[in-house]
């Protein structure tokens, strides 16, 4: 069968005819390891960027999970030092003392405690709260009650003189409040916190030296099984 050639391998045929079959059968037939190399180089160089993705990957994790140890350190130091407790996975009922000379029937200042709800979890968490009027304002309140320590028997009793501000008028109309109506409200995760209720233990309900919490009913129904309770705060001035 006749070998068709270029032109400028036609010169090269007529002069020396073995020196143009070496010429072809090198083209045609690559040399074996110099076919090869550049696979074993691909495969080599493909499980270097794997391993090097790897440890890029794994130094990332890492250093999220420092991050998230140490972000979790910083918020439990704090809610440490506020509270004088950590601060649990989920809902939490919190208390802060303050000091007002506006309480009626109290010469000078006195110790007051402020209470509320915050969702310490991953989740949004929904409870029934009241919305209302007051005065034509909107605001909102939350089904609570104050207890106090029975001592004696160890146990927790409502505190009459401060459910009145809690329970007792919870979503019911009155001389200033009207429009009540009730509604589910979204506490998102992540430190989302409504305030509730306040006790000046030195105007009435309490005994120095006695403890007392705060009680929020989530269902907004009074129905102890679904409810959060503060830690005890410890009363430490004489009632007035």
């Amino acid at each position: 069968m006749p070998i068709s050639v270029p032109g400028h391998a036609d010169h090269l045929f007529r002069d020396d005819p073995d020196r143009l079959i070496t010429i072809v059968a090198s083209e045609q037939e690559p040399d074996h390891d110099a076919r090869n190399l550049p696979t074993s180089v691909g495969t080599g160089a493909m499980h270097r960027c794997q391993i090097s993705q790897m440890r890029e990957k794994r130094r990332a994790g890492i250093a999220i999970a420092i991050l998230l140890a140490a972000l979790l350190v910083v918020h439990e130091s704090h809610h440490f030092f506020r509270y004088g407790h950590l601060a649990p996975f989920g809902l939490l009922v919190d208390v802060t003392v303050g000091r007002s000379r506006e309480i009626l029937g109290i010469r000078g200042t006195t110790e007051i405690y402020q209470a509320q709800l915050t969702n310490y979890g991953a989740f949004p968490t929904t409870i029934t709260v009241c919305d209302y009027l007051d005065s034509g304002i909107c605001d909102t309140m939350i089904n609570y009650v104050v207890e106090r320590r029975r001592t004696s028997a160890d146990t927790w009793v409502v505190v009459p003189e401060w459910s009145e501000y809690g329970s007792r008028s919870f979503c019911r109309t009155s001389f200033e409040v009207t429009g009540t109506h009730l509604v589910r409200r979204r506490l998102w995760p992540a430190g989302h916190a409504m305030q509730f209720g306040w006790v000046a233990p030195a105007q009435m309900g309490f005994q120095i030296g006695g403890q007392g919490r705060f009680t929020v009913f989530l269902a907004g129904d009074s129905d102890s099984k679904n409810s959060r309770s503060s830690a005890a705060f410890y009363v430490n001035e004489p009632k007035q």
